[in-house]
Formats: structure tokens, C-alpha cells, sequence
């Protein structure tokens, strides 16, 4: 992970947010698979992109994308509904996991989920269904973590967060949650190296871009920013 050291390295994260802003915005064209309960919601190549929000723009650039796609959302649809709620909304608690390393994103809020998902009689059916939630618990207490942990702990937290609200609004039946237990594991493992790979990408085009650019100020004598 990017480390904020100096002006320059911030420089970096700014570039990088940049680029992960305009890639989260197109993201959702290029289709991966349908979400299962609904006909018109896929999932997309922007679940390895718009969680490292946080990673690059830090809490403040967390909300500011997450605001900016839900009036993107709405505006597309006339309404602020649920749907479009819960369309963007567990992308936010991604990157806030990125963003942070307080205990009240990476523990309590799996936690929650799971809690509240437990409690609803469906969910209490399919209880083993929300185990996938202790991963980023786990992860909290694993010193040194890598990028790919920190991406595993984000998409489960995406997908914890995503769940619960599905739970709540669309109709499934506990045979349906359990048996989509394999598929998760294997789309959560996919989106964890896609995002990893999607950082380091992003990392070395932002410093490449930053480097280039004060290179070309100091050769040019004019007064750089960093």
C-alpha cells in the first residue's frame, strides 16, 4: 500500500483516485454476471475498482465517489430508490475498509451483518451462509497484511454489507442463499485478486504519471507543487 510520506507521495494517491474515479464510472459497462434474485443487476468490473476509493482517496474520496455514482444512479432513473441504494451503497463500506483501520469497519460491521442477518428468519435458516463475514474479522487481528488480504477483507465486507440489504428487500429462499455458498467463495477470490492486481496497476501508472510530470517542472524550471 501506498505510503503518505510526503507531498509527492500524496501526489500519488490524489493521481491514483483519479484514475479509479474515471474507471469506477465505466466500469459498470463491462458486464461480469447476473446477481442471483434479480434480472436487471450484474455484477461488474467495477467490484475490483470501487472499493480502492479508500485505498487512494483515503475516507473523504470514499464518500465523494459513492456520492457522486448515486446521483449518477438517480439521475438515470428519475428516483433515489432503494435499488439504487443498494446498487452503490456496500461499495462505500469497501473502501471505508480500505480507508481505515479501526475496528468498528473491519469488526463491528461484519459483525453486524451477520448479527442481522441471523436474526431474520430466512437468514437464521441459511445461518451458514453469513461464516463468509468472519474473514474480515479475522483478517483484523493478522499483523502485516498484504494487499491481497486487504482486498479479501474489503470484497467480504462488500458482500456482507450487499446481503443484509438483499436480505432484506428481495425475496430468496434458504435453499437459495446455501446454495450459492461455492459461488461466493469463488467470486469473492476472483474479485480480491482483481483488485490486487487492479492496485498495483493503478500504483505504478500514478507514480510513473507523478514522476514524469515533476520531472518535466524541474527540467523547466518552474516551481512544482510537490
Amino acid at each position: 500500500m501506498i505510503i503518505r510520506q510526503n507531498k509527492q507521495s500524496k501526489t500519488v494517491l490524489s493521481s491514483g483516485f483519479i484514475l479509479v474515479a474515471c474507471c469506477a464510472l465505466l466500469a459498470p459497462a463491462i458486464k461480469l454476471s447476473f446477481i442471483v434474485g434479480s434480472f436487471f443487476t450484474f455484477f461488474s468490473i467495477k467490484n475490483c475498482i470501487v472499493p480502492l476509493s479508500g485505498a487512494f482517496g483515503g475516507i473523504l474520496g470514499s464518500f465523494i465517489l459513492c456520492l457522486f455514482r448515486l446521483v449518477i444512479g438517480a439521475s438515470g432513473t428519475g428516483i433515489c430508490s432503494l435499488k439504487i441504494v443498494a446498487l452503490y451503497v456496500p461499495g462505500l463500506f469497501g473502501s471505508l475498509y480500505w480507508a481505515s483501520k479501526s475496528a468498528i469497519i473491519r469488526v463491528l460491521l461484519p459483525a453486524t451483518c451477520m448479527a442481522l442477518f441471523l436474526i431474520h428468519p430466512i437468514g437464521a435458516a441459511a445461518y451458514a451462509y453469513s461464516f463468509f463475514w468472519l474473514i474480515p474479522i479475522a483478517l483484523y487481528f493478522i499483523p502485516n497484511k498484504t494487499i491481497f488480504f486487504e482486498s479479501l477483507g474489503s470484497t467480504y465486507t462488500v458482500h456482507a454489507v450487499g446481503s443484509v440489504i438483499w436480505l432484506y428487500t428481495v425475496g430468496m429462499t434458504p435453499t437459495a442463499w446455501l446454495g450459492l455458498i461455492p459461488l461466493v467463495f469463488i467470486e469473492r477470490t476472483l474479485f480480491a485478486i482483481g483488485m490486487t492486481a487492479t492496485h498495483s496497476i493503478v500504483s505504478r501508472i500514478a507514480t510513473m504519471s507523478t514522476s514524469k510530470i515533476h520531472h518535466v517542472l524541474v527540467t523547466r524550471n518552474i516551481p512544482s507543487c510537490n
